[in-house]
């Protein structure tokens, strides 16, 4: 039985399916960040040093929950199949976990610029301080308009170019 073909210019039905389990994970680290901040402005009034060791662990989460993720689905893959499982090695995982956590970041920045060239924010005033922070405030309400669902398009469609890239360079 021969592999199916996709045409050139479509990525691959992987690429897609990481994008969307990246856009997943995305929702997910960001509930947590949203959890972990009010503990951790608490703290940092009497531990910093602990507080910002926690802000550190939540930067850092994605490449090892992304590895062990990883190492888990190559696992339950392999039994599905019915195949000894390959014993998936541990680099091959934090590679993947790495790769995760750079194309979250890569995404999310471009992503977010992108938005900025869509729809700019207001000019900033003279007293530059206090606007940027009411500019930046004006950016995070972005609750329930068109714009969630243009960042999410926009995530979505680098996140899938990333991971192409990714298959592509590893298949050349």
């Amino acid at each position: 039985m021969s592999a199916m073909q996709f045409p050139k210019w479509l990525p691959h039905p992987s690429s897609f399916i990481s994008a969307a389990a990246l856009k997943v994970f995305a929702w997910a680290y960001a509930l947590s960040w949203a959890m972990a901040l009010p503990i951790l402005a608490e703290l940092m009034e009497t531990s910093p040093r602990l507080a910002w060791l926690g802000v550190f662990a939540l930067w850092t989460s994605p490449l090892p929950v992304i590895a062990v993720a990883h190492r888990l689905t190559h696992g339950l893959l392999d039994l599905a199949d019915g195949r000894e499982s390959k014993k998936t090695r541990l680099v091959e995982s934090v590679w993947a976990g790495l790769l995760g956590w750079t194309a979250f970041i890569l995404v999310g920045l471009t992503a977010a610029l992108a938005m900025l060239v869509i729809d700019p924010p207001p000019p900033a005033e003279p007293d530059s301080s206090s606007s940027l922070m009411r500019v930046g405030a004006e950016l995070l309400e972005i609750a329930s308009s068109w714009q969630v669902g243009v960042h999410s398009l926009l995530w979505f469609g680098f996140a899938v170019a990333v991971f192409q890239v990714h298959r592509s360079a590893r298949e050349a």
